[in-house]
């Protein structure tokens, strides 16, 4: 076997404190990471919905979270929703989601914790898989536990119908084995004389033995007593031969065995005719390998950019990965993977819907998607935001008709500056729309024109910005989904578009294809537009609503449609209000907030699911700031900077904590109390911080984040690793101590790894004795404390 080749001395972990922090080892799971850090120490990120981090919580993790106190960690391996670590003393722990028994403690109770699983302490390999578990012990037995009911464990046939085993037990008598991966509900090993063996479901080939029938005893699958590196997590294999070639054999459905076509097959068949590979690992649908000139390959299944090729093609033969020859490891996972290059860095790529890919982006927690830009008004719509800066441009990003407004009608996943005008005043995004106005009080609209809300007289959709009449003193302007509202500078309010339920407030069902002035009131303050509902508040602090009344959104204690503007209550003391689809809140000048119209998400907050055709007051609080409406959910800032949501939480979109889909209370996020401003969208929000930076977080099917969800290129993870690549023909190694001379030699430790350098080094000063454990200095040569020193090897093996 390969020894580790990264040394370093006892002594070197006191200078290189900022490395120690560093990861050492890393398995991925379905959206999830296990580490463990150059110190010993467990960590884990990424989604957490059966306790699988190991955190004590099911609470979804975008940062690096460190398991427990225990600096003892050694091996690592990441199941569906479960996972195992080895410590140092050989004791095998266990955690998450334990059916069919596949955590090996006797039970079916998932552990939010590590579990010590048995009172052996002679582990040396875990392997978690789909429903089962494998392991070898220092003896070199084998060891399953979890489902059988394909053969998967490879201990025949057993008495219990349920076709499970929740305990380790021994696979076969031999004690030859050297490694062993779970897959799907499937088994591959090898033993120590390099011969191949399978055992467990062949419904699409993946033992390997020509044929399609499963096997519950381990089965030879070829007479070659040359393997010598497997890799499987779904049901197909990828493997090495000594003399460097790849083999693959399964389920080849996205092209994943790399031989050129989607046919599975039943035994193992040779990928090209290199013989130059030297790491693999293949997941459920897709396969990475390196060779041994350190390029990167990949194909299968390329959906979320897990390949990290630039693009999401999908392949069924090898394609290089780029154009680096610096590759070590390749990891994969379920739709993300990290790859570690030869600098001991790790590059991950792929899905990152719960911060898998570990760069604290995710759109299930506020995420900074612009560094300081001084943004001054933002606003969210269905699919689509748009923002503009202090300096008075617009910028737009996600998925709409014509959403840059010049022209091109693109998607776009990155915030992009529409135009070169820079003298937009406030913008209002809606579905599939957009309305803005300029500080002249020019009004201006372009994207879908169904409805003709886009109050150019036309239906035509509108890929380029357009002004919206000649006037120029619109003041403000809410969007719905299928009319508008605005205001202008002399208080007057006007609308357009569908009018299906009187909406328009002009007193009938008529629709209008341009603004239209509400009545002759002249003392309108702020507007809000729902679905097909409106809610208004004058400058004397009166409240006013109008339109579709069919969840009494409209606040007049009905249920009646009103067709033109109707006061509701007597209080003169509202400040401003905002509506949802089918509901509103509104704020009074003391700081308490309200709330009517449909409730069944929760958007209420009054802690039910009923709906309210008057004012509700939400809590008892009179500290509120700000307040917006998504289609379904609301936010709010306090006076005192923090942020707060409820309502519809489908796929934990507002809060990752809890695992309702509605939340029916307001409920703080994070602990920033530096919250400027805030802004719903369909199922997502934007919030602007007092730096003037801006962020995002919600659903992102549309990019409406401003970024992609999934990543296609390789980013850098925010932590060094250690890893343990093929011996090279020489080291370079610090020398931390004391001064070193002819003859003289220090203790390697063990199983630590220290840094490299590529410079200054002084010739071949040193040998590694790898059986010793020492580096022993050559003949001639002194190395003085605090130096890097260059050392044979010698082999490796």
């Amino acid at each position: 076997m390969k020894q580790v080749i990264i040394v370093l001395f006892f002594s070197i972990l006191s200078v290189l404190n900022v490395r120690a922090q560093c990861l050492h080892k890393i398995s991925l799971g379905p959206n999830y990471n296990i580490s463990i850090r150059t110190d010993g120490t467990l960590w884990a990120w990424g989604k957490n919905n059966y306790g699988q981090l190991g955190d004590g919580t099911k609470i979804n993790r975008i940062d690096q979270t460190q398991i427990g106190t225990d600096s003892d960690w050694e091996i690592v391996s990441a199941g569906i929703n479960n996972a195992f670590a080895i410590k140092n003393d050989g004791t095998l722990w266990a955690w998450g989601y334990n059916y069919p028994g596949k955590l090996g403690d006797s039970t079916f109770i998932e552990h939010l914790t590590p579990k010590k699983i048995g009172v052996d302490n002679n582990w040396i390999s875990i392997s978690a898989g789909y429903d089962h578990s494998v392991g070898i012990k220092n003896d070199g037995t084998l060891w399953a536990w979890g489902g059988h009911s394909y053969g998967q464990l490879g201990i025949g046939n057993i008495e219990s119908g349920d076709k499970y085993i929740k305990y380790p037990v021994q696979v076969a008598s031999e004690s030859r084995w050297v490694k062993a991966i779970a897959g799907a509900l499937h088994t591959i090993a090898i033993k120590e004389d390099g011969s191949l063996w399978a055992w467990g479901n062949n419904q699409l080939g993946q033992l390997g033995d020509g044929t399609n029938v499963h096997k519950n005893t381990p089965q030879l699958i070829s007479e070659e007593n040359n393997w010598s590196k497997i890799s499987t997590k779904g049901s197909f294999n990828l493997a090495i031969k000594k003399d460097g070639s790849l083999w693959s054999w399964g389920d080849n459905r996205k092209g994943q065995l790399g031989d050129g076509s989607i046919n599975s097959s039943n035994f193992p068949k040779q990928i090209g005719v290199e013989q130059n590979w030297s790491h693999i690992s293949a997941e459920a649908d897709y396969s990475l390998a390196i060779k041994k000139d350190r390029t990167l390959w990949g194909w299968g299944s390329n959906s979320f950019g897990q390949q990290g090729s630039s693009n999401n093609n999908s392949s069924n033969i090898p394609i290089q990965i780029g154009n680096d020859n610096n590759w070590a490891i390749p990891i994969t996972g379920y739709y993300h993977s990290v790859v570690i290059d030869r600098m001991n860095e790790a590059w991950s790529s792929g899905n990152n819907y719960y911060g898998e890919l570990g760069n604290k982006r995710s759109p299930l927690y506020p995420t900074k998607i612009v560094e300081n830009g001084f943004w001054k008004d933002i606003s969210g719509g269905s699919i689509h935001g748009l923002a503009i800066k202090s300096d008075g441009t617009l910028h737009v990003w996600g998925k709409g008709t014509g959403l840059i407004g010049d022209g091109s009608g693109v998607e776009i996943s990155t915030i992009v500056q529409s135009g070169t005008d820079n003298d937009w005043k406030t913008v209002s995004a809606a579905h599939l729309y957009s309305v803005a106005i300029k500080n002249d009080g020019s009004m201006w609209a372009w994207g879908n024109a169904s409805q003709s809300i886009l109050g150019t007289n036309s239906q035509s959709n509108n890929k380029i910005i357009s002004q919206v009449g000649a006037d120029l003193d619109w003041d403000a302007v809410s969007v719905g989904k299928i009319h508008n509202v605005a205001i202008k500078t002399n208080k007057t309010i006007w609308s357009w578009g569908a009018n299906y339920d009187g909406q328009l407030g002009h007193g009938n069902n008529i629709q209008s294809n341009v603004p239209k002035q509400i009545g002759t009131d002249a003392n309108w303050k702020s507007i809000g537009v729902g679905y097909k509902h409106n809610v208004s508040i004058k400058t004397d602090g009166t409240l006013w609503a109008w339109g579709d009344n069919s969840y009494g959104q409209l606040g007049d204690g009905t249920y009646v449609n009103k067709t033109a503007p109707i006061q509701i209550g007597t209080g003169s003391d509202w400040d401003y209000a905002v509506s949802g689809d089918y509901f509103n809140i509104a704020k009074k000048k003391n700081g308490t907030i309200w709330a009517w119209g449909y409730n069944g998400y929760g958007q209420l907050g009054d802690g039910s699911s009923y709906k309210k055709n008057v004012p509700t007051q939400i809590g008892l609080e009179s500290d509120w700031l700000k307040i917006s409406a998504g289609h379904s959910h609301s936010i709010a800032l306090k006076s005192d900077g923090s942020l707060w949501v409820w309502g519809d939480n489908y796929d934990h979109l507002l809060d990752t904590r809890t695992s309702s889909s509605y939340i029916r209370e307001p409920t703080r996020i994070g602990t920033n109390y530096d919250w400027k401003s805030i802004s719903g969208g369909g199922q997502f929000t934007l919030l602007l911080n007092k730096d003037g930076s801006l962020w995002a977080w919600g659903a992102n099917s549309f990019l409406q984040l401003g970024y992609k969800t999934s990543l296609n290129t390789p980013i850098p993870i925010n932590c060094d690793f250690w890893i343990e690549p093929d011996c090279p023909n020489y080291l370079s190694i610090f020398n931390p101590n004391q001064n070193m001379f002819e003859g003289t030699y220090q203790k390697l430790a063990k199983r630590n790894h220290g840094e490299i350098k590529a410079d200054n080094l002084i010739g071949n000063s040193a040998r590694v004795d790898y059986k010793a454990g020492n580096i022993v200095l050559n003949p001639g040569f002194s190395v003085s404390s605090g130096a890097y020193f260059k050392a044979e090897t010698g082999g490796c093996d």
